[in-house]
């Protein structure tokens, strides 16, 4: 059995695997697989054949790319979130970046960090922490992207289960790195 085909926003997402988020297929993916959401002025590329679903961006994450199915021993739908939030303007990244994993250490039980480190994506500055956990007896690894600008916090996340994460992190930088700010 397959856990999950969508997440919530990267703190619930980690604890609420089981939930599925109703919507469809998105119509703003290109066929390059650049997802544009003119709304909020981003655009991100999904991997090939990845599912896009548009969330809510409250309850759900505002736009998610979801693995294929990869045949009956597949048991997880890897996948990539983008969140977006308004931040105080006296915020800066290193302090919002901070909060965000104090928040997830706190809300998810067996939270630990692996790596952190900074890098710049569509030439603003990040920060990532990829961390672990455990949901429903299956051991996580996840990686998280934060980007501040223009009084907005940007939120990517990428999730797989730990003994698959070595083969998609190179999806999730990918995918992390193709993030831009309209």
């Amino acid at each position: 059995m397959r856990i999950s085909r969508y997440s919530r926003k990267l703190v619930p997402a980690a604890l609420s695997l089981a939930v599925i988020m109703a919507g469809c297929a998105s119509e703003n993916a290109s066929e390059t697989g650049r997802y544009h959401n003119d709304e909020v002025g981003f655009s991100i590329e999904f991997h090939p054949g990845w599912e896009v679903v548009e969330g809510d961006g409250y309850e759900y994450a505002l736009v998610e790319a979801v693995s294929p199915w990869d045949g009956d021993d597949d048991e997880f739908a890897e996948h990539v979130s983008v969140d977006i939030e308004d931040v105080d303007g006296g915020t800066d990244l290193d302090s919002y970046h901070a909060e965000t994993i104090e928040a997830q250490a706190e809300a998810i039980p067996g939270f630990y960090i692996e790596e952190e480190g900074s890098m710049s994506i569509g030439g603003v500055p990040a920060k990532y922490v990829i961390f672990g956990f455990e949901s429903e007896g299956y051991p996580m690894t996840a990686i998280g992207y934060t980007l501040l600008k223009n009084g907005r916090g940007y939120l990517i996340a990428g999730l797989a289960q730990a003994h698959t994460f070595v083969l998609y992190r190179d999806v999730f930088q990918h995918t992390a790195a193709s993030f831009r700010i309209d």
